[in-house]
């Protein structure tokens, strides 16, 4: 199910998801997106429940204050490889150690920070997560903000169950829910920008599904050809 909405009030009621995977915007102009996110997820997850959030490491500490003041209890900060072209520069400005201005920072993996709503219920499928993994796709194919549906699917195993509900409230190119549908979750993806939702029904509907790679997914049996996903209206 695809919902245009705002992350500011997600449209479900207390308790109901059991698991949030996302990634929201990183600019700096942007944070209040993980304020809320932080905000609506101590409301709408099921106690025990996770939410694991995609960020930059620009304002990574912004983001660690907004989860903690939510109530929500931190977790693990993980990671993926973005390798090759993948990469990006970021600059950053520390005047005490070079007056003359930024140092440019070569960033080659992006973190996915988890945190759970109550911690003495939490849990995870398995006690031997990987905590950087290669994300090894093309994730960019169907949204400039798109992210790899192997590192989701591999998370999603890791931290649900089937038939668990995971939203998706930046849905962006709809690689959370080709992740869901390759390990029956049930799944709800939100953007408040229409075009997003777009992309993701055509990702769902008319695109092949990315192939995942790597020893975590050495029991996978999933074919190339074309798939028929949910509809969006």
């Amino acid at each position: 199910m695809l919902i245009q909405s705002n992350i500011r009030q997600l449209p479900f009621a207390d308790g109901t998801i059991n698991h949030i995977y996302t990634d929201p915007p990183y600019l700096k102009s942007e944070l209040n997106c993980y304020r809320w996110l932080a905000s609506e997820a101590a409301r709408v997850l099921r106690p025990g429940g996770f939410v694991m959030a995609m960020l930059g490491g620009s304002y990574k500490n912004h983001v660690f204050r907004y989860f903690d003041d939510a109530g929500l209890i931190f977790y693990w900060d993980y990671s993926f490889l973005m390798g090759g072209p993948k990469t990006s520069i970021v600059w950053k400005n520390h005047p005490t150690d070079n007056p003359d201005g930024n140092r440019p920072i070569v960033v080659r993996t992006k973190s996915i920070l988890a945190y759970s709503k109550d911690a003495a219920l939490s849990r995870t499928g398995t006690h031997d997560l990987v905590d950087v993994l290669d994300s090894g796709q093309n994730w960019k194919a169907f949204h400039v903000w798109g992210q790899s549906v192997g590192v989701a699917r591999y998370y999603l195993n890791c931290f649900t169950s089937e038939g668990d509900l995971v939203c998706d409230p930046f849905i962006g190119g709809g690689s959370t829910a080709i992740a869901c549908r390759l390990t029956n979750r049930r799944f709800v993806g939100c953007d408040l920008n229409w075009p997003a939702l777009l992309a993701s029904r055509d990702h769902m509907n008319d695109a092949s599904v990315p192939m995942p790679s790597g020893s975590m997914f050495a029991n996978v049996n999933v074919s190339n050809g074309r798939k028929t996903f949910m509809e969006m209206p």
